[in-house]
């Protein structure tokens, strides 16, 4: 029997190479400032980052065969705080849209979870998708969502439809990210 997978949902990860040196730097200008900030790409403290970044997203659309450039059209950065988290959602009206991880202690901080946009009412698998409640021998052929570890430097592309969440944050270390979305700079005529 052969096997075509239809429809699939691609996540791209990447790892920044200059990931101390802008966890330094962030974790700092934080301290100065709100602990959520819009449009943070724009800062001159992320300017070689968002260099990276942008070569990245446009590797990621060249390999999902997406025939334009993309630029970073806004982005926010995140200090979460004790009791805070980020509830189920997407980013309508974009095309790509990334998580990158700028400080977060893997081994405690949630990790970040995608849903599967396909909602499989007949759970073949007799699942219990809750993480908290015990884990699941479950892989992306099969699962309703899948966790990713928050490290340090990891970035995260993947199209804006896709929903993604983390869990509420219970621990007073540190767990800053930047969530950008990418629109096309080539318009179709």
């Amino acid at each position: 029997m052969k096997f075509q997978h239809i429809f699939p949902q691609t996540l791209g990860i990447a790892n920044y190479p200059d990931a101390s040196d802008l966890a330094m730097q962030v974790g700092r200008y934080m301290m100065q400032t709100e602990s959520f900030l819009y449009n943070p790409h724009q800062l001159p403290i992320m300017k070689d980052f968002m260099q990276w970044m942008d070569l990245e997203v446009n590797e990621y659309a060249k390999k999902m065969q997406f025939p334009d450039d993309y630029e970073c059209t806004e982005s926010w950065l995140h200090d979460y705080r004790l009791n805070t988290y980020q509830p189920w959602h997407s980013h309508a009206g974009n095309v790509i849209s990334v998580v990158y991880i700028i400080i977060a202690d893997e081994n405690v901080s949630s990790p970040l979870y995608f849903r599967n946009p396909v909602n499989d009412m007949m759970n073949p698998m007799n699942a219990n998708m809750d993480p908290d409640v015990a884990p699941v021998n479950t892989t992306w052929y099969n699962s309703e969502q899948m966790g990713y570890p928050s490290v340090t430097g990891t970035l995260f592309i993947f199209r804006s439809y896709l929903e993604h969440s983390i869990k509420l944050k219970d621990n007073t270390n540190r767990r800053i990210i930047i969530a950008c979305n990418y629109n096309r700079i080539n318009t179709i005529p």
